[in-house]
């Protein structure tokens, strides 16, 4: 169950905490796979979500400044494809940046961002409130990864809106459940929203993901001292390498930590022991293709309904419809 913290008359915050105890079966899971390695979704805490805006800020990171590009294009055409009855759900929805160029043009019946950062969610929606006192939002502190009984107030029909191309963290079966699970929170006569990163030369793709400033170092790293602050697992973030290329026959970019030196982990009281050399996998980036992403929404309920792509560097933002 939720814990439910009334801010205002316009703003609620639904708090679905994950257990530690859960946290530490999945972390450990992770790490005694034959190539160890930690879900992305533990890059996010406070700091770790200011990296990843200083990552965006990065002339060599194009997805996020793209996609705005093509989302304050095809903003003011939503309003006349979207029914004023829809929700407005945002799973990982960060600070809340990319839903303002919606909102500019279309009034969703209420606005729900999902999180799993708790203070980035809180602050995200307050702000959003503040400049958009008419509109209701339902802010869900939780994984949305993870099934979750949605708040009776933000009932279907939902558009789901999944920009950032967060899709190509995830594994093929793991997308095939997650986008079902989209299904389910859209529900019938919902939406999806989604931006995907299309494929492109390797040499933008490896500039994009080691950016001359160090910020996507930074951020990678944050993923072990995140873990020390849930798990006091320790971790020594220091005495490892941030490691990110573009694995052409994958078709998708992989990030890894690897260890200098010998690392003495403690979660749950199991003891693990990594040696120097060892590395931890730490996010994939899938590239993608218009077809290939018909076929995947279609497998999960969907029909696309628009598409829009971007030239160089080549990205796609599509609309499809729940059936």
């Amino acid at each position: 169950m939720a814990l439910i913290e009334p801010v205002s008359s316009r703003l609620c915050f639904y708090n679905f905490k994950p257990p530690v105890a859960d946290i530490e079966q999945e972390v450990l899971t992770g790490l005694r796979r034959p190539q160890p390695a930690i879900h992305p979704k533990f890059f996010y805490n406070a700091r770790g979500s200011k990296l990843f805006e200083a990552i965006t800020r990065q002339p060599e990171y194009y997805p996020t400044g793209t996609e705005k590009k093509l989302l304050r294009h095809i903003a003011p055409k939503l309003s006349a494809l979207m029914p004023p009855n829809m929700l407005l759900a945002e799973p990982g929805a960060g600070n809340c940046e990319k839903v303002r160029l919606i909102l500019d043009h279309w009034r969703p019946r209420a606005y729900m961002p999902i999180e799993i950062s708790h203070d980035e969610l809180l602050d995200a929606a307050r702000a959003l409130a503040m400049e958009n006192p008419d509109l209701p939002i339902h802010a869900v502190r939780a994984d949305y990864t993870a099934p979750i009984e949605w708040p009776d107030e933000a009932a279907p029909p939902r558009l789901v809106f999944f920009p950032g191309s967060t899709l190509g963290n995830f594994e093929p079966t793991d997308r095939a459940v997650f986008l079902r699970r989209m299904r389910e929170l859209a529900g019938d006569g919902g939406g999806l929203l989604l931006g995907v990163d299309l494929h492109k030369d390797s040499a933008l793709l490896n500039a994009a993901y080691n950016d001359a400033a160090g910020h996507t170092a930074a951020f990678n790293l944050n993923i072990l001292h995140h873990l020390n602050d849930l798990l006091d697992a320790g971790f020594q973030p220091d005495g490892f390498d941030h490691v990110a290329f573009y694995n052409e026959d994958a078709r998708r970019i992989e990030m890894h930590l690897r260890c200098r030196n010998v690392q003495h982990i403690n979660i749950g009281g199991e003891q693990l022991k990594f040696a120097a050399g060892d590395t931890f996998h730490t996010e994939n980036s899938y590239k993608f293709n218009r077809s290939d992403l018909n076929s995947y929404l279609e497998e999960a309920g969907f029909r696309m309904r628009e598409w829009w792509e971007t030239d160089e560097p080549a990205f796609g933002l599509c609309l499809a419809d729940s059936v």
